[in-house]
């Protein structure tokens, strides 16, 4: 990757929208700002060029929004920044990484971020986790958190929520995730209350006659589900029957049509 140092504006740089990290902590962004004050910008931006038309020149951030947002809180003029090129896909791969060495993403925005490059490059979970030096079970594991309702999504993102309470969660779909979450939440349940409490809840549910899950399909539906990434029912036998795939919301019927190869209906009803 082909790579000039430079020393741009702060007005001549803009974020860019496949940043990883959507949340920055003030605090910890305050505090990086004062020391930005006083020692300057010590390790360079990845940048590209916008468009080669531009006059003057604006440069779209790759890696080190974070480093630019504190400049700007410095009020520094300029920053150093390294010119790569336009690959987009390499861009948000390096954006991606750049992140998980620095500080760890949360875990719906990791979630997110794989699977903005497995949509892009149509990359399997198996090869993208030898791209960034990771386990497919830890790819997989991460990716199912893109199933959670949006209740338990923004607990998850605002950190009210842990990881391992999130895939407990995942058992349970609606209004019953709902409920469970508001209960783990008021009552500050641990990882394993919590599983003992979706355990519980599922047990306690009654399905209609004739619509109970046969026990010999409960592994596939089980993979199906972690496929999707979404909350899941089944009725019938082997030979034959119906799947139901529940969504909650708009965005979650727009993720399972990318998801099921309707990327393009998507973004003709957006």
């Amino acid at each position: 990757m082909t790579r000039c140092l430079l020393e741009l504006a702060i007005g001549d740089l803009m974020p860019t929208s496949d940043q990883p990290r959507k949340r920055f902590d003030e605090e910890s962004l305050a505090a990086l700002a004062t020391s930005v004050a006083t020692y300057g910008i010590l390790q360079p931006l990845l940048v590209t060029r916008c468009c080669e038309r531009d006059t003057p020149p604006r440069y779209r951030i790759v890696a080190g929004e974070r480093r630019w947002r504190a400049a700007t809180m410095a009020k520094l003029a300029s920053v150093p920044a390294l010119l790569i090129g336009a690959d987009e896909q390499a861009n948000r791969e390096v954006s991606l990484v750049e992140n998980l060495h620095r500080a760890d993403l949360q875990p719906l925005e990791l979630a997110q971020a794989y699977q903005g490059i497995i949509n892009a490059t149509g990359c399997t979970q198996d090869e993208l986790a030898a791209r960034l030096g990771k386990s497919r079970v830890s790819i997989t594991n991460t990716l199912r958190l893109l199933g959670l309702g949006y209740a338990a999504q923004q607990a998850l993102a605002t950190s009210r929520l842990t990881e391992g309470h999130a895939r407990a969660l995942l058992a349970l779909s609606g209004a019953t995730q709902d409920a469970a979450l508001q209960h783990v939440l008021l009552r500050a349940l641990s990882v394993r209350q919590t599983e003992a409490l979706t355990r519980r809840m599922l047990a306690s549910r009654r399905q209609p006659k004739g619509q109970s899950e046969p026990a010999d399909l409960h592994a596939l539906v089980d993979a199906l589900r972690w496929s999707v990434g979404a909350p899941i029912t089944i009725a019938g036998t082997a030979d034959s029957g119906k799947i139901v795939l529940e969504y909650h919301s708009r965005e979650e019927l727009e993720r399972l049509c990318e998801r099921l190869g309707g990327a393009d209906l998507v973004d003709e009803l957006a």
